[in-house]
């Protein structure tokens, strides 16, 4: 089970022609699969969400959202950090140790601080049931805190263009 509110993604990729797509949660619905379920359930209904996107040859990333991974099933939210160890194609987070990291988007090989983007991804913890890894539903001053030390370290700007967030 999928959830998705485009309804015909070959369309909108040649509509829109992205370069990167982020595919910022809710890509599965956990509470589709029964309990008994393999630990891989999800994989599957993964792989159909972003066939679109990577038969366009289009690189995308991944941050879960609160439905990826509900309280009973059939995985573990870590699970899904498979996401990001090279099984699936075109995925620019590939070796990613975390949901929150970052990563540089920029022209090739050729990219440098000129031409680049720095991408900041952060995982909001979502129906996690753990206090410590679930921030509800915005992003808490503590969990920036990485975000702008590492900045300052690179010197790099810090840009807001969106902070998404969905129930």
């Amino acid at each position: 089970m999928m959830c998705a509110k485009i309804t015909s993604p070959p369309r909108q990729i040649a509509r829109t022609r992205p370069h990167i797509v982020v595919f910022t949660g809710d890509v599965i619905d956990s509470r589709a699969f029964p309990p008994d379920s393999p630990r891989d359930c999800w994989k599957a209904t993964f792989r159909a969400a972003i066939a679109p996107v990577v038969a366009h040859g289009i690189p995308w990333t991944f941050v879960p959202g609160n439905h990826d991974h509900e309280e009973g099933c059939p995985y573990k939210r870590e699970d899904m950090l498979q996401v990001y160890s090279g099984e699936f194609p075109l995925c620019l987070s590939e070796g990613a140790a975390s949901f929150n990291h970052s990563l540089t988007v920029g022209p090739g090989p050729f990219a440098d601080a000129s031409n680049t983007l720095r991408l900041w991804l952060f995982d909001t913890g979502g129906n996690n049931p753990n206090p410590k890894i679930q921030c509800g539903h915005s992003a808490h001053q503590q969990s920036l805190h990485p975000l702008f030390s590492m900045a300052r370290a690179s010197n790099a700007p810090i840009i807001f263009p969106a902070i998404c967030n969905h129930s």
